[in-house]
């Protein structure tokens, strides 16, 4: 870490830049950041009246949520895929032909069919 932050001359450099690097956490990346760096003087005095010294999470707001998948695209690409499954099932092909075509285990086909019966029989 020293040898990263080279020009640390004091504690308080030190710290406000040690700060500013992402922390490594069982394996996942966070960014973290101070909150004087980013909120308004009188919004950090606010937030102070509840928690201090205490790193806490601030989620998305709702609006600005995506679920699994959506902003990558694959989601789409594996709802297209169990269209296709269940097709190709409903013009008789095998649950033993459809893990060969796709590359997925017996459950996993199984798995796929069954949900798209369910989703049928909820719409009658």
């Amino acid at each position: 870490m020293e040898a990263v932050l080279g020009a640390a001359a004091t504690d308080q450099e030190y710290g406000r830049f040690r700060h500013a690097l992402p922390a490594i956490e069982g394996g996942f990346l966070l960014a973290t950041s101070r909150a004087e760096m980013l909120l308004p003087p009188e919004l950090l005095n606010e937030i102070q009246k509840y928690v201090q010294g205490r790193e806490i999470y601030i989620p998305k707001a709702t609006e600005n949520y995506a679920r699994w998948g959506e902003r990558s695209g694959i989601r789409a690409d594996l709802a297209e895929r169990n269209r296709d499954i269940v097709q190709h099932y409903i013009n008789g092909a095998s649950v033993e032909e459809l893990m060969s075509q796709f590359h997925l285990s017996y459950d996993s086909i199984r798995k796929i069919i069954r949900k798209s019966n369910r989703r049928l029989d909820q719409r009658n």
